[in-house]
């Protein structure tokens, strides 16, 4: 039975290999897309107790535009920080925006809520409104997570909800066909070394195809009475259901979260594993 679901997901990788080679050529937006095709999104971050320590304490987000295709001349957005993070600094230091002078923001300290946004400026020999296309960071922000942090907890930045009446929208935004956008809430979660290391079976700090690959040659010398020289760290990260072997489940479950982060649908391991 292991050797027909094997040679399935051989053929499986085989095949999401050149989809996503496909995918790369044509230049498909990355992920947290939203619906109508335009979205900003904020940083979802996983760090590990000792990764924070050695930031000391202090965590830079950024915030990016994706599937902008029409182009904007002003960008504005409100967004709830956890009340337990402190906000050191913030800036329009993505690489779409850092040229723009008209910079514009404000923290209102006693709600925890940081206003940002970016104004393009006019062409300087034409006087014509000028639009910022393609995707990429527009906004980066830093702030202090309390040293008593623990794994397992979460601090939210979540976008500001859209007024009662409807008629106004947590973001604003001017662009050439006026196209509205939504947003994707960020956090920074604590997580425990097991987590950050599970799926990444080549010690890359990605995980892809390779890392399935990396999985069914373990297997395929195991299941051959062989012993595959691997680290305590790599059967951690290689047994990514936690049942203690090493298979084609395992293989079957990375690839299948590569391939749907790849494809612009966010998935995390507690999605894939109950």
């Amino acid at each position: 039975m292991k050797n027909v679901k094997l040679k399935k997901l051989i053929s499986h990788i085989t095949a999401v290999s050149c989809t996503i080679g496909m995918i790369s050529a044509f230049s498909v937006s990355p992920v947290n897309v939203s619906a109508t095709g335009e979205n900003i999104s904020i940083e979802k971050i996983e760090l590990t107790l000792s990764e924070l320590q050695n930031l000391n304490y202090e965590v830079t987000v950024t915030a990016s535009i994706n599937g902008n295709n029409d182009g904007f001349s002003e960008i504005a957005f409100g967004t709830y920080i956890d009340e337990k993070l402190k906000l050191l600094n913030y800036a329009s230091t993505g690489n779409l925006a850092s040229s723009n002078p008209f910079d514009l923001g404000g923290y209102n300290e006693s709600i925890n809520l940081l206003w940002l946004g970016c104004l393009i400026q006019l062409d300087i020999f034409t006087m014509e409104q000028q639009y910022v296309e393609n995707d990429g960071s527009i906004y980066n922000f830093s702030v202090t997570v309390p040293q008593d942090a623990k794994v397992g907890d979460i601090f939210y930045m979540k976008f500001v909800e859209t007024n009662p009446n409807g008629k106004t929208s947590s973001i604003s935004t001017r662009s050439q066909k006026n196209q509205p956008l939504t947003g994707s809430d960020g956090y920074i979660k604590i997580v425990d070394d097991t987590s950050k290391l599970k799926g990444d079976v080549n010690n890359d700090s990605e995980i892809n195809v390779d890392d399935a690959s990396f999985v069914l040659n373990i297997y395929a010398k195991t299941a051959a009475g062989l012993n595959p020289e691997i680290t305590e760290e790599q059967k951690i990260a290689a047994d990514v259901n936690n049942d203690s072997n090493i298979d084609v489940d395992d293989a079957s479950l990375i690839l299948n979260y590569y391939a749907k982060n790849a494809a612009g649908i966010p998935t995390k391991w507690t999605d894939l594993i109950s």
